[in-house]
């Protein structure tokens, strides 16, 4: 019989009977063999039959937060570490801040979460000020930093409750990890890491999913300098394309509750690390072991979707629009390149096509226009510049009115445009869709018209999460361009399936699910589609002289 007995809310006391029993728990990742008793990740206790105990009741909570979010606080005061992947506009600093006030204000909780840390896109500083005011009326003192010589002066002043100090520092990412290049050294994060913080929140926190960036190291030993911080990581899509993106976030969130990174992709991961200890590159969840991590990530990670409260929000309607490719003279250019004997790389195939196809613009111009006539305010979104730039050049000479953002458009002004676009009776905005895929409002769309596809899962789900908001105006429509006997149709597949990879971890998004069941219609696999391809290219050719 096997016997587990929390030790702290990290680990567990197991002990077996059985010479099988302790080879089934020697078998489970993490696990470690200690005076005849093993010590197992808590968050494996499902596996053993063991179930946590719930988070105590606190009382004193906000009464204007929603029960996800109660429950969210309630998570970080008992675990002091928590994912939090409420869905786009559901409340995720709200609840951290939340916390933070009640660790505050009542000493039986814990010690005070001052100084506080906070990291953010450098686009959601002022939105994180806008929520303390909000969510905590009469709070310490908040500093904004924007710029190193801000960071330097404020770490003079001193955290602190004082005169001119500080309780809770808001910085975007960029900051952390910036090098002098006189000095050839990280004096910013020298100076984060001499600060005792009592509260860490990581905003976006899919922005930290590789181990190898410099942003990342920096944080995750800043975290591993302070083990009883409380700590939240904050994002709509934690995992931003396939599952060894969570590794790194629960690493720096709880150091080594998920093992090693290599046994991690070992056991998760199609493909994430072959034999010798290289990274290769993932293809998607392993699905002998997808439940089993589905169960380790529960422990630590609270998810909540728009589904749970679909009467707060406008119906949500997305459609596969399949079209068909135009005639371009690119088509003689294709066969010259690519006689179906070559084996392109994908990215060499993807750049090809971003420079010589551009087929859907013509019909992607006709069905904005043809939208424009029951939508105010629509919104395109490509996923190259140039396509973006083409696109509002046609509809500017259609006679519509236009608002360009691209990844080009300086941070600071596109909140700005977007405000400025939103008071127009009408218009149409067209924009990269990664440009506004985080801290921006955009439900002032009814519209969204998808002329590219993304192969990453965050951001189609986060582009569609703000444009989809309890702020809509009315129901929101959705059309997905897809480009017959093209890269489309793979990409298609790939965003497919890593849509399915993610809601069985950590359960799809409402966005998300609808994405999938647009997208779920079968499509050709690479060779079909190289085929038809160049089978429609020959076509083309005999057929048209003037190609």
């Amino acid at each position: 019989m096997i016997r587990c007995e929390p030790l702290n809310p990290t680990w567990l006391c197991v002990s077996a009977s059985s010479p099988a029993e302790h080879a089934f728990i020697g078998t489970l990742p993490g696990a470690q063999r200690s005076k005849g008793q093993w010590l197992v990740p808590a968050d494996l206790g499902e596996t053993l039959g063991y179930s946590p105990t719930q988070a105590p009741q606190v009382t004193g909570i906000n009464r204007e937060l929603h029960p996800y979010q109660v429950d969210g606080v309630q998570r970080l005061l008992h675990y002091g570490s928590q994912l939090l992947a409420f869905e786009t506009r559901l409340g995720k600093s709200g609840t951290f801040i939340e916390a933070c006030r009640l660790r505050y204000e009542r000493t039986d909780l814990g010690s005070r979460p001052v100084p506080g840390l906070i990291v953010c896109p450098s686009l959601a500083l002022g939105v994180w000020a806008d929520q303390f005011e909000r969510w905590w009326p009469g709070h310490p003192p908040v500093v904004l930093v924007s710029s190193s010589e801000e960071l330097w002066e404020t770490m003079k002043r001193g955290p602190g409750e004082g005169v001119n100090q500080w309780a809770y520092m808001i910085i975007s990412y960029g900051l952390i990890a910036y090098r002098d290049r006189k000095k050839n050294m990280q004096e910013n994060l020298k100076l984060l890491s001499s600060v005792r913080w009592n509260a860490i929140a990581l905003d976006e926190v899919h922005r930290i999913k590789s181990s190898d960036t410099q942003i990342s190291q920096a944080l995750a030993q800043i975290s591993a300098n302070k083990p009883y911080a409380m700590k939240a990581a904050l994002s709509a899509t934690p995992i931003d394309n396939e599952p060894p993106d969570l590794w790194h976030i629960m690493q720096v969130l709880r150091p080594g509750v998920l093992g090693s990174e290599y046994r991690y992709n070992k056991r998760y991961s199609l493909s994430g690390i072959n034999d010798h200890g290289y990274k290769m590159p993932p293809k998607g969840l392993n699905p002998e072991h997808a439940e089993e991590l589905a169960s380790r990530i529960r422990f630590f990670c609270l998810r909540a979707t728009k589904a749970e409260w679909g009467h707060l929000f406008p119906p949500l309607n997305p459609m596969l629009v399949r079209i068909t490719p135009e005639k371009k003279p690119e088509w003689r250019k294709l066969l010259d390149t690519w006689s179906g004997e070559k084996n392109l790389h994908e990215k060499t195939l993807d750049a090809y096509f971003q420079r010589a196809g551009n087929m859907k613009i013509g019909p992607a111009v006709e069905m904005a226009l043809d939208a424009r006539k029951t939508k105010t305010h629509l919104l395109v979104a490509t996923y190259f510049h140039e396509t973006c730039h083409e696109v509002t050049r046609l509809l500017q000479e259609a006679g519509e009115t236009v608002i360009e953002i691209t990844g080009k458009t300086p941070a600071i002004k596109r909140k700005k445009i977007l405000e400025e676009a939103a008071k127009l009776p009408t218009c149409c905005v067209v924009v990269s869709m990664k440009s506004v895929s985080e801290a921006l409002e955009i439900s002032f769309c009814t519209g969204l018209l998808v002329v590219e596809l993304s192969p990453v899962p965050k951001d189609m789900e986060q582009l569609c999460g703000r444009v989809h908001s309890m702020h809509s105006k009315g129901p929101v429509d959705i059309w997905i361009l897809l480009l017959r006997g093209s890269l489309d149709e793979v990409l298609a597949n790939k965003l497919h399936r890593r849509l399915d990879d993610i809601n069985t971890l950590i359960g799809g998004g409402y966005s998300a699910k609808k994405i999938t069941a647009a997208l779920k219609e079968r499509t050709p696999s690479r060779a079909e589609v190289m085929r038809e391809l160049l089978e429609a290219a020959k076509s083309r050719v005999e057929d048209d002289p003037y190609v």
